[in-house]
């Protein structure tokens, strides 16, 4: 027939194309477009990324395919702050024989219960002996002081010159030995031993040992 079609009243008419050009006919074709490739994903398997939903206000919601599950970057920041205040409030470390005040947090570089050492930069109310000790290990040979409180004269660490590779942290540092001193955070009310040995000291003992002279 071509494209001549026949009415009903017998006589021929011109069949109906739509018009391309048209800006509605354009937004119709899109439509069946999209709809075709959604057809054709599903039909593979491959599912359409699904839309992003908004982060609930509390951060923690229901698990679900589209459900964000992490928090805001505001609230996650507020959650690092208070488990860094809660695990690291301020403390001081005290010799176990006299609670002088030896150091205290700001000078804290870590707490080895391995070798049972607190490392620190830098403390006060301390003396080094003049003499130098020598250790040699199968991992080589070190060399340092021994570090005394300087109200009591006890040995409470020994401070390194010079490490071996392995002990290369502990250098220019001041270890004291856990079983030797104590540490009093701010808040509580007593004096705690790191290594677990002994029992607690009133904290009224910190105020005595501030007041008194070097």
């Amino acid at each position: 027939k071509g494209d001549k079609a026949w009415d009903r009243g017998g006589t021929k008419r011109r069949r109906a194309y739509p018009n391309t050009a048209h800006h509605r006919t354009q937004r119709h074709g899109l439509r069946l477009a999209l709809r075709t490739d959604r057809v054709h994903l599903s039909a593979t398997g491959r599912q359409p990324i699904p839309p992003r939903t908004p982060l609930l206000r509390s951060g923690i919601g229901q698990q679900g395919e589209n459900q964000a599950t992490f928090p805001p970057r505001a609230n996650i920041h507020a959650a690092i702050r208070d488990a860094m205040e809660a695990s690291c409030k301020p403390f001081v470390v005290v010799c176990d024989k006299c609670d002088k005040i030896l150091s205290d947090s700001t000078a804290l570089v870590t707490l080895d219960n391995r070798r049972g050492i607190l490392i620190v930069n830098s403390g006060s109310n301390l003396t080094e002996s003049g003499e130098i000790v020598r250790e040699t290990t199968d991992a080589g040979e070190s060399e340092y002081k021994h570090v005394s409180c300087s109200k009591c004269h006890a040995r409470v660490g020994h401070s390194f010159t010079r490490t071996c590779t392995q002990n290369a942290d502990l250098k220019d540092k001041i270890c004291f030995q856990l079983n030797l001193v104590r540490d009093y955070k701010l808040g509580s009310s007593t004096l705690k031993n790191e290594s677990g040995e002994g029992g607690g000291t009133p904290a009224s003992a910190i105020t005595v040992a501030a007041g008194a002279g070097n």
